[in-house]
């Protein structure tokens, strides 16, 4: 598969989904207006997610207001890419798992799916699948996060679709991967409510994602709600990850603890460069306007890597392979 190539396509789609959203949120803003919201929503966003040491009499890692869309749209700018990434680089091996390979069917539980990017690295990772040879399962993904992030993942994941079938063609590897995963998306506005609303599918092999969902100001909810949920699905693979900062946060919400199955995984990087597009979009929103901190939207490039100063993600892995 041309990594390169299909890079360019997703970056690409994501600065057309961006500007959808963003049409709708600033509709009767001026341009100077709209900035000025976007410029808001990084500046509080970048606050939020900053590492250790930077805010006295702050937690080091606060959940940032994902009801509020404009946050959510300056999420998926600037970090979907990267956890499109991750995703992708947990997934891949797996599938080359025989066991997991010829499972039929999967059923894959995420809370806290945000841009729907685990969904999008996880059918790359099937369409290459199909470019090596018969690979015949399908996957139904339960997602749950903010209302705000579902819609930049389903405008996100619309917009690929349509640029894949219009570039490679609807018989295209990606195309026939995405077609494959059926995403079952709800928003769950109060924690705790995600809990029960998934049945067990016995025959299917199960999966369970909490990728990058804790934070210091909501870790012990997120551990309540990932250890009722492990017990009710019992799932055959799972992942749980965080920044490297924060191994605190993601140790202490982590479900599988204790289980003889669950192992700390190195995350291998495997795609790399800027992304044109959506750094374009960015910088062109930004405009010339003298608005204070504006250089976060012009400043520097959106990559598919993470930056040198908040390390590779910490990544869980959870494998108990399904029964024959």
């Amino acid at each position: 598969m041309n990594h390169s190539g299909l890079q360019d396509l997703i970056d690409q789609a994501l600065a057309v989904a961006s500007q959808k959203i963003l049409s709708e949120l600033s509709r009767g803003y001026s341009d100077e207006d709209r900035a000025r919201e976007m410029v808001r929503a990084v500046k509080e966003l970048t606050d939020a997610l900053q590492a250790p040491g930077r805010t006295a009499g702050e937690p080091d890692l606060r959940m940032p207001n994902y009801e509020d869309p404009w946050i959510a749209l300056a999420y998926a700018q600037w970090y979907q890419l990267r956890q499109i990434h991750l995703a992708y680089s947990l997934v891949t091996d797996i599938l080359d798992i025989d066991r997991i390979r010829q499972a039929e069917r999967h059923q894959v539980l995420e809370t806290g799916c945000g841009s729907l990017a685990f969904a999008i690295g996880l059918a790359v990772a099937v369409a290459e699948r199909l470019e090596q040879g018969p690979f015949t399962a399908t996957f139904r993904l339960h997602g749950y996060d903010h209302s705000s992030l579902l819609a930049m993942g389903i405008a996100h994941w619309s917009a690929i679709k349509a640029r894949v079938e219009t570039r490679l063609g609807p018989l295209s590897a990606l195309s026939v991967a995405m077609s494959r995963i059926q995403c079952d998306l709800r928003s769950f506005p109060q924690p705790g409510t995600q809990n029960g609303l998934v049945p067990r599918d016995p025959r299917a092999c199960r999966w369970m994602v909490a990728q990058h969902i804790a934070y210091e100001t909501n870790q012990d909810e997120v551990k309540r709600d990932l250890t009722g949920l492990f017990a009710t699905l019992r799932p055959h693979i799972g992942f749980v990850t965080g920044p490297s900062f924060k191994t605190a946060v993601v140790d202490h919400i982590n479900p599988f603890n204790g289980q003889p199955w669950c192992q700390l995984v190195d995350v291998t990087p495997r795609l790399f460069g800027k992304a044109e597009a959506i750094t374009k979009h960015r910088v062109e929103l930004a405009g010339d306007y003298s608005i204070w901190p504006a250089h976060l939207l012009r400043g520097g490039y959106v990559t598919w890597g993470q930056p040198s100063s908040s390390g590779a993600p910490y990544a869980l892995r959870y494998l108990r392979l399904p029964e024959r």
